[in-house]
């Protein structure tokens, strides 16, 4: 009996295609198919899709690492082990729109409109290595990406309009105190969605290109990008994704100094939209609670919301909006990213790093007016 897609992803490891009655699998970028023809096999030291966790060790067993100690040096990690398997706090608050919180802001809170993961628990080492920090020149937060490669953070195209000078910080797990992981990138280019709607949000997504590459260590490593149909058929009809940033705790309250995680369920598109009054469109989604009051918030937006398959997560939204933060009968609005992977890779192609000598394909500047 032959075995499709449908069926326990045709025993594919990542992406299930059909082809004349027959199941052809295939791997994200960075990964080899086996023999088998059914496995993924990595071909680079931090994979993406993996946690890059330290490996668990004997009772008893001690280890020190100084600050010359590097991930490649220990060469203890394991991308195996899932963290969000058991009981998970799951919590997500998401983006406000303009004029979309009905609760009146004191003045402060109108000079830093944020948004934060509401509920949700600290992403502990290794377990959201694509997390970006998008930071004003002051060095404060204000929206979150995901990493793609070596080269390029996904984020959102409402959050371009926030500062019109900023840096991408990647590695950091606590605002206040740092571990020597972090590092600080400048970015060469902005590459904004052409039709993206300041005021529904409808394609609210963006591409920044770093000026110098990441290196990819413990705590900093790419989520993959999927395949589309294989994304849509299989990804987002899981129980739920994860999302992650330094938002807000509460509407009302001060962004996170500790990157947050939160396991939020899917939404089907009806439930969705009876939810709210303002559009949703075929290039967005919804997840979250509808009772429990845990979601993205403020100093959020922009970061990513990623599904799990078979220990490999896959970028699947970008935090987008939502009314206030984890209210009740609310949920949070995403940008879908599967309706724009052709997007992601032609401006990833147009801008790309070439060879030293050859000239640069003229690209959008550094400059928002």
């Amino acid at each position: 009996m032959r075995k499709f897609c449908s069926l326990d992803n045709g025993d594919c490891d990542q992406f299930c295609r059909e082809e004349q009655n027959s199941v052809v699998c295939s791997c994200a970028s960075g990964y080899i198919l086996d023999d088998n023809g059914k496995s993924c096999i990595s071909t680079e030291p931090y994979p993406c899709g993996k946690l890059t966790l330290p490996q668990r060790r004997r009772p008893g067993s001690l280890t020190t690492h100084s600050s010359k100690d590097t991930p490649e040096d220990s060469g203890d990690l394991d991308p195996t082990m899932n963290p969000f398997d058991g009981d998970l706090d799951p919590t997500t608050n998401p983006l406000d729109l303009p004029g979309l919180n009905n609760t009146e802001p004191s003045s402060a809170e109108e000079e830093n409109p944020l948004v934060r993961i509401v509920g949700g628990r600290d992403c502990n080492d290794g377990e959201c290595p694509w997390q970006a920090l998008l930071i004003k020149e002051n060095n404060e937060g204000f929206c979150g990406g995901t990493i793609l490669n070596e080269f390029y953070i996904l984020t959102a195209a409402h959050c371009l309009h926030q500062e019109k000078r900023f840096k991408v910080r990647i590695g950091d797990r606590n605002t206040k105190k740092e571990d020597g992981n972090e590092t600080v990138h400048e970015v060469e280019v902005i590459i904004k969605h052409e039709e993206f709607d300041n005021k529904t949000y409808n394609c609210d997504i963006a591409l920044l290109k770093l000026k110098t590459p990441i290196k990819f260590r413990m705590n900093v490593a790419p989520a993959c990008l999927p395949e589309k149909d294989w994304a849509e058929s299989t990804l987002m009809t899981q129980k739920s994704g994860i999302v992650s940033g330094f938002g807000r705790i509460h509407e009302m309250g001060r962004t996170s100094v500790t990157l947050k995680m939160l396991e939020v369920p899917y939404v089907d598109m009806n439930t969705c939209k009876l939810s709210t009054g303002f559009s949703i469109t075929p290039n967005m989604f919804c997840a979250g609670y509808d009772s429990k009051l845990e979601g993205a918030c403020q100093g959020d937006d922009g970061g990513p919301h990623v599904t799990r398959f078979k220990d490999t997560y896959f970028i699947t939204g970008i935090i987008s909006w939502g009314e206030g933060c984890a209210r009740k009968g609310k949920f949070g609005v995403y940008t879908k990213v599967t309706n724009f992977l052709n997007w992601i890779e032609r401006s990833m192609k147009k801008t790309k790093t070439r060879p030293q000598g050859e000239p640069e394909v003229t690209a959008a500047p550094l400059s928002l007016d």
